[in-house]
């Protein structure tokens, strides 16, 4: 699959195998502890393996799929400029704590000639995953259409520790 054949027809393991995404493919949803791609709906039950789920069946779960897409080609065009996707933690952390492999950050700077703050976006994903695919890349266009900078942090979680368990 290339960038010019992506349409809402595309499944997400398809955006995945797109040469120029491939360093940020693992965290356009999160992945789950067994390797597989998933969100969850409803009692934190894994519901849906997503590498076959094709973009336009995400408005089912409330997401556009039309911004989706708009996201991702976003993200393309930021990814053939380089230097955009940043570890958190070293190979040794990652070791020692493996949910430190998820922490990472995706910059898109802004080509606006008035340059505003950057702004850090912490996309949701009901605490247990990171939806930068839907709540990222979308909205860090948004912002940098009107001047500013944005950083989006892939941040670490666990469904062990989920927020709100204890209560």
């Amino acid at each position: 699959m290339t960038i010019q054949e992506l349409s809402v027809n595309a499944t997400l393991g398809e955006v995945q195998s797109i040469p120029e995404l491939q360093e940020v493919a693992p965290y356009l949803l999160s992945w789950g502890t067994d390797g597989a791609m998933f969100y969850t709906a409803g009692g934190g039950e894994r519901s849906k393996y997503l590498p076959g789920w094709p973009i336009r069946d995400m408005s089912g779960v409330g997401w556009n799929p039309e911004s989706v897409l708009d996201g991702i080609r976003y993200l393309y065009e930021t990814a053939k400029k380089g230097n955009y996707f940043h570890k958190l933690y070293s190979g040794e952390e990652c070791q020692k704590d493996p949910l430190k492999a998820v922490a990472n950050i995706t910059l898109f700077r802004s080509t606006q000639k008035t340059k505003k703050p950057c702004v850090i976006i912490l996309p949701g994903g009901t605490y247990a995953n990171v939806c930068s695919l839907t709540e990222g890349y979308p909205v860090a266009k948004a912002f940098n259409q009107l001047g500013y900078n944005a950083v989006i942090l892939n941040y670490r979680r666990s469904e062990e520790r989920r927020v709100g368990k204890e209560c």
